[in-house]
């Protein structure tokens, strides 16, 4: 094997590697993996030539979300639960919001200052699920850009899915004052060039909201070649906190706020792994593990978010 060299600070010293098999869709196809002890960044040694291979018609960031998202009375209430949120200025938003599973992307944007006309980009987005939602909640200037879909999609008047590489779209001379990539990010070869794509499209004052799995975690430690989130071949980097600001800081952002947001599947996933059954595998959570096996792992999850452990995280990055 030739010397590794890390892709994202450079270091060439000290690399420990790990054999991980592909354990999602169950192929065992077998990658090598290294960690770099200087940033922390684990990362695949080579990238496949045929990643597209791993991406089946079945991934589920593509399959069709569009089922039952369009009714009117879901769109008004939805619109009301984000007022309520936002701007504190609808009743029954505030009502149904205390009495419904909450909408997950408010968490993530109420304290971004973005208003409902304001241009957001969802990058990686997949058939768009993310961008209807917000649409129903009453944002209208929603995109979306995405390599491995089919074609170009448009939804009502207001969406608009790109099938473009990241590089190939951030040509355009648009800006957006939210960008998101929610667990997109590791799946890009080229790290540097997403982050130069990023700033040429995000505006002055605009966010860059990153959502990733991250390797400086309790589940990588415990874990390492078993964990969930190592997702080879598709995960091609599992960044710490380290690693990810000094590709931010390297290209012009600073690191504003992180919100961890890991969550049970961190165990039910890799104690999978641990068994050899795949994620694609018939046999459901809830037949292998206990109830309170699944509230152990439910309290896990809760106190490592706490002490900045949880093996995921919500990173919002401005232009310094």
């Amino acid at each position: 094997m030739a010397r590794q060299t890390c892709r994202i600070c450079g270091n060439i010293d000290g690399l420990k590697h790990y054999t991980v098999k592909e354990m999602m869709m169950g192929t065992h196809d077998v990658f090598d993996y290294f960690q770099c002890p200087s940033c922390g960044c684990v990362q695949i040694s080579e990238i496949p030539a045929n990643l597209g291979k791993y991406y089946p018609e079945n991934y589920y960031s593509y399959r069709s979300k569009t089922k039952n998202l369009s009714y009117k009375l879901r769109s008004w209430i939805d619109r009301q639960r984000v007022l309520a949120s936002l701007r504190g200025t609808s009743t029954v938003g505030s009502i149904v919001n205390r009495y419904s599973k909450p909408l997950e992307y408010i968490s993530w944007i109420k304290d971004i200052q973005i208003d409902f006309d304001s241009a957001i980009l969802d990058i990686g987005c997949g058939q768009g699920r993310l961008l209807l939602r917000m649409s129903m909640g009453g944002f209208t200037n929603l995109t979306g850009v995405d390599p491995f879909i089919d074609n170009d999609i448009s939804y009502y008047d207001n969406i608009r899915i790109h099938k473009q590489d990241l590089a190939e779209f951030s040509d355009s001379k648009h800006k957006y004052d939210l960008i998101m990539l929610h667990h997109s990010l590791e799946h890009m070869p080229e790290q540097d060039q997403a982050f130069d794509s990023i700033s040429k499209l995000l505006s002055p004052v605009g966010t860059a909201l990153i959502r990733i799995p991250l390797a400086d975690s309790y589940a990588w430690e415990h874990y390492r070649e078993n964990w969930v989130q190592l997702d080879p071949p598709r995960h091609l980097y599992l960044h710490s906190r380290d690693s990810l600001d000094l590709l931010a800081k390297k290209h012009g952002f600073s690191i504003s706020k992180v919100v961890y947001d890991s969550a049970k599947f961190q165990f039910t996933g890799s104690e999978l792994y641990l068994r050899d059954i795949p994620l694609s595998s018939d046999k459901k959570t809830r037949d292998i593990f206990s109830k309170k096996q699944l509230e152990t792992f439910e309290n896990k999850a809760a106190e490592l978010n706490n002490t900045a452990k949880g093996d995921q995280a919500i990173f919002y990055l401005k232009k310094s």
